[in-house]
């Protein structure tokens, strides 16, 4: 007996053979999580340390805000901790503009870097983000029950985790590690520059250039030395976090458009958009102790193992 192969049979065969290979068909285990599980919004920089592709973003920072607003309360001491510094751009111009703490919610700038935020800002969200991500990864396992109804007496938090205050949610035995985010180390972040140079090394010809030479001439992944009041005009100096899929590979921004904030107390890295060119490469690391209009952060994760 021949059996008919019509049109959708042949695709779902192929969508079948496609996914055969890959983590649809093998799912996460508790004895390979930490090798399988795609750590959100990273890439590995070596065996151990992995790395934001991008700055954290204005939608990133709405997304930490409305959870925070959710199970704190609106008025609370949490909720108002998150909210951004006002600023302004008097000393570039005559535009004289003035951006209130709610500009990263206007939508046409929600896939901006977040800027305004202190260090401690960032590493407050760095703790949060740890948590969120291991709840879903304990969710996705199927070690842990679903909470949507969550408050601040008994939200999710990896030191409740492991220390027994949500053992009515916990499924089997507790995982023995955890992503752990934070801002990079001055160390970490030399090992990071030295990575994001190799790759775009590497790849330098997806900007349409032809040798790398020319490429460091013109530096095209690098945005630096804008000035918003140009012509009188204002102009938001800030560029989008967005990139062609096929350049997922590079790490974009560690050098201009933002500068981003550091472990290490009072240090930034990288240049910004006010910056030039050559002073971003003389440099890397400077002081800073305020929040301003040309600072935000980017992340860092790691496994780690949990010890009281």
């Amino acid at each position: 007996m021949k059996m008919k192969v019509n049109s959708i049979t042949l695709y779902y065969l192929l969508v079948l053979l496609l996914f055969s290979g890959c983590s649809f068909f093998q799912p996460l285990k508790e004895d390979n999580y930490t090798q399988r599980y795609s750590l959100p919004g990273t890439i590995p920089i070596n065996d151990t340390l992995f790395c934001d592709l991008n700055e954290i973003s204005n939608l990133d920072w709405i997304e930490y805000m409305n959870w925070m607003g959710k199970v704190y309360g609106g008025g609370s001491k949490e909720y108002e901790f998150c909210i951004p510094a006002s600023f302004n751009y008097f000393d570039f111009g005559n535009c004289h503009i003035n951006f209130l703490s709610q500009f990263y919610k206007y939508p046409a700038l929600r896939k901006m870097p977040i800027i305004g935020v202190s260090q401690e800002q960032a590493k407050k969200y760095s703790k949060w983000r740890s948590d969120r991500v291991f709840e879903h990864l304990l969710i996705e396992l199927g070690k842990l029950k679903n909470n949507p109804n969550q408050t601040s007496e008994n939200c999710f938090t990896i030191e409740r985790y492991y220390e027994g205050d949500l053992d009515s949610l916990v499924i089997g035995e507790k995982l023995e590690y955890y992503p752990f985010y934070t801002l990079p180390t001055y160390n970490e972040r030399k090992i990071i520059l030295s990575f994001s140079d190799s790759l775009f090394q590497k790849n330098y010809r997806f900007f349409k250039i032809k040798t790398y030479s020319d490429f460091l001439k013109n530096h095209p992944h690098i945005y630096c030395d804008i000035n918003p009041c140009k012509n009188d005009t204002f102009q938001i100096p800030l560029t989008f976090i967005y990139y062609p899929q096929k350049w997922s590979p590079l790490l974009f921004h560690i050098r201009g458009n933002v500068a981003e904030w550091l472990d290490n107390q009072n240090l930034i890295s990288g240049g910004s958009w006010k910056d030039t060119y050559q002073s971003i490469m003389d440099k890397d690391t400077i002081f800073c102790d305020s929040r301003n209009n040309y600072t935000g952060f980017r992340n860092v994760c790691r496994w780690k193992k949990w010890n009281n």
